[in-house]
């Protein structure tokens, strides 16, 4: 019997998933962050817990898993695989693949070897595969450099609506409670003030306040998301126009902004 191992690292959460050659699954694994971008070392101790966790359900041993396949946010370039590959050998993987984790989210969306992943998660990334076997990844590299959003901007972009609605340079918000509510606050002066003062960051899970207001029609709310799902649309038009194709089966499903 063949076992394998499927990792998905992102920037907030690693999922280890072990299956025989059947694809039943044998094991399941969680931990936190898996981007080495983010930090290497924290990113190399959370797959190896995901990996445990998958192993010890199935009762097996690294040495039985056959291969096993990473999918990584931050694998965006050869300067990534250069961290990666040896980070991967010293967790005792011999026998693996690495690739963006945009490319495992085009396989779980599709039985096709081709089309276009778009990555909304901590960060936001895409990439595609044409019909001929050429693979193009546009984003994945922060705002500075052309992207948009993700769970760690858009907890910034809610921070900084609450902010300006009180400081009257936008309109009031929904937002502004439920970011009160969230973190502890009694007002917005009390806010702004400790994060000055003490050098505070918004978490990133106060991105999710975005789809409570826009449910109540927060005009600052949905503005932000209609922003959000503009630029995950350029990124996909950009990937196919790359790409060459001039048609294209469209196939969604979710990823938690997270």
């Amino acid at each position: 019997m063949a076992y394998y191992l499927g990792i998905d690292g992102g920037g907030s959460k690693t999922y280890a998933l072990l299956t025989n050659e059947s694809g039943h699954v044998l094991g399941k694994g969680k931990s936190g962050n898996g981007n080495h971008q983010i930090n290497a070392a924290q990113a190399a101790n959370n797959i190896r817990s995901a990996a445990a966790d998958a192993l010890a359900q199935a009762g097996l041993r690294q040495e039985d898993v056959n291969h096993a396949y990473f999918g990584l946010a931050g694998a965006d370039r050869e300067a990534d695989y250069q961290i990666l590959h040896p980070m991967i050998r010293a967790l005792g993987f011999n026998h693996y693949s690495i690739n963006c984790d945009t490319i495992i989210g085009l396989r779980a969306g599709t039985n096709h070897s081709y089309g276009v992943a778009l990555i909304c998660g901590t960060g936001t990334n895409s990439a595609g595969r044409n019909p001929q076997g050429v693979h193009y990844q546009c984003g994945g590299f922060d705002y500075m450099y052309g992207d948009f959003g993700g769970g760690g901007a858009l907890n910034i972009e809610v921070f900084r609506s609450v902010i300006r609605a009180w400081d009257g340079r936008e309109q009031p918000t929904l937002l502004t409670g439920l970011l009160l509510d969230m973190l502890g606050y009694k007002d917005v002066e009390t806010l702004f003030n400790d994060f000055q003062d003490h050098g505070r960051s918004v978490p990133v899970h106060a991105a999710k306040l975005l789809f409570e207001a826009a449910a109540l029609n927060d005009a600052v709310a949905l503005e932000i998301l209609r922003h959000q799902g503009e630029e995950l649309g350029k990124s996909a038009s950009a990937v196919v126009h790359r790409l060459v194709w001039r048609t294209i089966r469209l196939t969604l499903y979710s990823q938690e902004v997270y």
